[in-house]
C-alpha cells in the first residue's frame, strides 16, 4: 500500500473556508428552505390526507435532490478543481478533511487556530 501524505497549505484551507461560507449563502439556505417545506407538507400529507400535497411533497423532493446534486457537483477543491470526495463516498464534500484526488487539507488538521505550530 502507498503511504500517502496530506499536503498543508493554508492558502487552499482559506480558499476553501471560503468556498464553504459561500455555500452556505446561497445553495444552503435553498436547500434549509426545501427541507422545511418538506416537513411541513409530510405533516399536511398526515393530518390532511391531501392528494395535493403528495404531488408537491413529490415535486420538492426532487427540486432537493437535484439541489443536492448540484452541490456535490459544484464544490470543488480550490487546488484541483475536482470534487473532493470520491463517487462513492457518502456524506458532502462539505464534511471532508482533504482532498481524494490531490491530498491537500481543506481543514486545518491543527484545529482552527491558524497560529498552532507544529
Amino acid at each position: 500500500m502507498k503511504n500517502f501524505r496530506a499536503i498543508h497549505d493554508q492558502k487552499i484551507i482559506d480558499a476553501w473556508a471560503a468556498q464553504i461560507s459561500r455555500r452556505n449563502k446561497g445553495i444552503g439556505k435553498a436547500q434549509l428552505f426545501l427541507i422545511i417545506t418538506l416537513a411541513l407538507l409530510g405533516l399536511w400529507i398526515y393530518f390532511g390526507h391531501s392528494l395535493i400535497a403528495v404531488f408537491l411533497f413529490i415535486g420538492v423532493f426532487t427540486s432537493f435532490v437535484i439541489s443536492q446534486l448540484v452541490d456535490r457537483a459544484t464544490l470543488l477543491c480550490p487546488n484541483c478543481h475536482e470534487s473532493p470526495i470520491s463517487a462513492m463516498q457518502h456524506g458532502t464534500a462539505e464534511d471532508t478533511d482533504f482532498c481524494v484526488h490531490c491530498y491537500y487539507w481543506l481543514k486545518s488538521p491543527y484545529g482552527n487556530s491558524r497560529d498552532t505550530q507544529v
